[in-house]
């Protein structure tokens, strides 16, 4: 029997790879604090959002239950609540989820072809 071992990484994953130890080694070369806890832990603190996201999403995904939108929304979020100056973070938050409470209650008309119902013959 001919078996065949799978590989650790393809060849694309490993330029991935190499691209990504020379970015660390040029970046750690030139500024003398990224090569540190304090820069690593403060680059996992920033990131905690799009983990999270990406966890509680990815079961979703890959079930077919919501397209990949959801991360562009997120971007737009994020754009909409920074551009805001902070007095009006709160109000400006409020509107945008007054928003979109009034646009999931608006009547929808006829049921879009990837909500229709199946009817089931009782026969």
């Amino acid at each position: 029997m001919n078996a065949v071992r799978p590989r650790a990484l393809s060849q694309g994953e490993w330029i991935l790879l190499l691209a990504l130890v020379a970015e660390v080694a040029l970046f750690a070369a030139i500024a003398q604090n990224f090569f540190t806890p304090g820069n690593f832990f403060e680059i996992i603190r920033l990131s905690v959002e799009l983990g999270l996201l990406a966890i509680a999403l990815t079961p979703v995904i890959v079930s077919g239950g919501i397209d990949l939108s959801v991360g562009s929304m997120m971007g737009l979020a994020a754009v909409l609540f920074g551009a805001l100056p902070s007095p009006l973070q709160f109000a400006g938050g409020a509107l945008i989820i007054a928003a979109g409470i009034v646009l999931q209650l608006r009547p929808r008309g006829e049921v879009a072809e990837h909500e229709a119902v199946a009817e089931v013959d009782p026969a």
